[in-house]
């Protein structure tokens, strides 16, 4: 267990990673059509990855035996192959926050996810996986104290700028069925306790089509570095986003973060809007996934796709900027930040 006053962070996705973790599609998961797609599209990010830094791959015990095999013949590579009778694909809500004490040891803390509000069925108690994740060799070496937030249900949803200010929408924490019972207030002072956070900036909303994930921050504003912020406008003022990002942008435009620095927001055209089985897709360019040296960028075949990797040209100079098709991920539900778990370098 972990003391009560230890003082914690939670670092910035782009802060060195000793790997990145990443779960592999079971068949019950996604439509039939749809799996293969995910997969293919889910090998190649994952053989990106490994260009960058190591990758560790839960995998169901049914798809053990091919993943295996997919990467059987291949030597030298960073990958670590973990098997769990895993029930859903998004890492960054089922795997726990790897937070930092001021000593830099690792404190990995979960909460009592409930897969958006039970939209999947579960077979256990729990669509965590961090109690078996304790019992299993961090292959990194670093030693790593696991606890557990009783109160909370969805905190895969948080951006962090690693200096204590969060990042939040009220609609993926407050819902109607996610955190009951629990305030604005009691859900911050939580944040502040248990992720040591010093401000939190609440939106309102998460972005049209994120039926799914409840309105995932990460969909619709992502610090790109401290005091800066990235986010969508709509080029079309009657598209369904075109309110949510103009409060999100007034809300941003008027904070400050944990340091006292006033917010550069920095806007992208939102993708074109793409209709599965007659749904829009919650397509987000500011979905974004850093790894060391490169930063992975969703990109749909869009005629804004190239004015979001120059965005992140600038953003992020010195950086390998890859472009990730990333619409069999949207088309399962979600989008490139949600499939992937950072563990941070000590």
């Amino acid at each position: 267990m972990v003391d009560e006053n230890t003082i914690v962070r939670l670092p910035a996705d782009w802060e060195s990673h000793a790997r990145s973790w990443i779960v592999w599609p079971h068949k019950d998961e996604a439509a039939e059509e749809q799996i293969g797609s995910m997969k293919a599209s889910l090998r190649m990010l994952i053989d990106t990855i490994l260009n960058y830094e190591p990758v560790t791959i839960v995998v169901h015990p049914e798809d053990a035996d091919e993943v295996n095999e997919l990467y059987s013949v291949k030597t030298g590579l960073a990958l670590d192959i973990e098997v769990f009778p895993v029930q859903l694909n998004w890492a960054k809500d089922i795997m726990p926050l790897f937070l930092k004490t001021a000593e830099g040891e690792l404190i990995a803390r979960s909460w009592h996810f409930n897969a958006w509000s039970k939209k999947f069925k579960s077979s256990g108690d729990s669509y965590s996986i961090t109690n078996w994740l304790s019992g299993v060799p961090i292959k990194s070496g670093d030693p790593i104290t696991f606890d557990c937030i009783d109160e909370l249900h969805g905190l895969g949803s948080i951006q962090s700028d690693g200096e204590g200010t969060l990042l939040v929408t009220k609609q993926s924490m407050i819902g109607d069925k996610l955190d009951e019972g629990l305030t604005n207030d009691e859900i911050e002072t939580l944040l502040r306790k248990e992720l040591g956070a010093e401000k939190v900036i609440w939106l309102e909303h998460g972005i049209w089509g994120d039926n799914l994930l409840e309105g995932h921050v990460s969909g619709v504003a992502s610090f790109a570095s401290p005091g800066v912020v990235l986010t969508m406008l709509s080029e079309d003022e009657s598209h369904p986003n075109a309110t949510v990002f103009q409060e999100n942008k007034q809300i941003l435009s008027m904070s400050s973060d944990a340091q006292g620095r006033s917010l550069q927001v920095v806007e992208i055209p939102q993708p074109m809007t793409v209709l599965w089985d007659d749904t829009p897709l919650p397509l987000s360019y500011v979905n974004f996934y850093p790894v060391k040296g490169a930063i992975l960028v969703p990109v749909f075949d869009d005629p804004h796709d190239t004015i979001a990797l120059n965005a992140y040209e600038t953003l992020f100079p010195g950086h390998d900027i890859i472009a990730i098709n990333a619409l069999p991920f949207f088309r399962n539900g979600g989008g490139l930040h949600s499939l992937l778990a950072p563990q941070p370098t000590v």
